[in-house]
Order: structure tokens, then C-alpha cells, then sequence
């Protein structure tokens, strides 16, 4: 069995614009990933032995997000609604894993390749965030 190889990467730059407990925050972000999985093979299992072949995945996406909340104060502390949209593409246009083969194909060989399904991809998250004041103590936050 060969070695593993990694390296990812990440950079973000973004902005915030505040004003009566409202808050919008645009931003960008460049990921980058790649990877090298060495070939493996399985034995003791006969028939269904599996072999892996070397693989190489690469991965570069551009990101644009938003992120919107608005904090609503209250008389035991503030409830404040959080959304976050992300919008990504891969531009490396990275494959799955790529071979998969038994050991023993003479007889009935099986290659499958797995392929991405979609170089895009949109996410919406929702959550809030509860920050409960106490009159002996600061502020306790719970974020969902």
C-alpha cells in the first residue's frame, strides 16, 4: 500500500454592514483541496476482494455567501434569527474516486468510476442565536 498525500486550502474576504440590530455580511471565498491516494488491495475475502488504483482528485471552488441576521431584544435578553445562502463552483471539475476493480476479475471483470454530480451547488442554513441576560451575572449565548 503507497502513501496518502493532502493539502487544502482556504481564503476568505468579506464585509459587514450593521444598522438598528440588523446586520448583512457579503462575502467571497477560494477553497482549494487535492489529494493522492495510493493504491490498496483487500485479500481474505475470496471473490470479493477489492483493489484499489492509484487516484488523484483535485478540487478548486469560488464561493459567494450571504449572511443576514437581525437581533430582537426582549425583556430576558435577545433572540436573533441567522441565515446564511452560499453559492459554490468547482472549477477543477474534480472526479470521485475513480477505479474499483476485484482482485479476482479474470472470470467477470466489474469496473465502476463514480463521477460528481453537479459542479454547482446552492445551501441555504437557518439558525438563531439566544443570549439570556441575568441581573447578578454578564450574558449567557447559545447558538443553533
Amino acid at each position: 500500500m503507497e502513501s496518502t498525500l493532502f493539502g487544502v486550502g482556504s481564503l476568505t474576504a468579506g464585509s459587514q454592514v450593521e444598522g438598528d440590530g440588523f446586520v448583512l455580511a457579503p462575502y467571497g471565498r477560494a477553497e482549494s483541496a487535492w489529494t493522492r491516494l495510493g493504491s490498496a488491495s483487500e485479500t481474505g475475502a475470496g471473490l470479493l476482494n477489492v483493489s484499489f488504483g492509484e487516484q488523484t482528485l483535485r478540487m478548486f471552488c469560488g464561493v459567494a455567501g450571504l449572511r443576514p441576521d437581525y437581533a430582537m431584544p426582549t425583556e430576558w435578553g435577545v433572540v436573533t434569527p441567522r441565515l446564511r445562502l452560499e453559492y459554490s463552483h468547482d472549477f477543477a471539475g474534480a472526479a470521485g474516486p475513480a477505479l474499483v476493480t476485484p482482485v479476482s476479475a479474470a472470470r467477470c471483470p466489474s469496473v465502476r468510476r463514480w463521477t460528481r454530480s453537479a459542479k454547482d451547488t446552492l445551501s441555504l442554513s437557518l439558525g438563531t442565536s439566544l443570549t439570556l441576560t441575568t441581573a447578578c451575572c454578564s450574558a449567557w449565548t447559545m447558538i443553533c
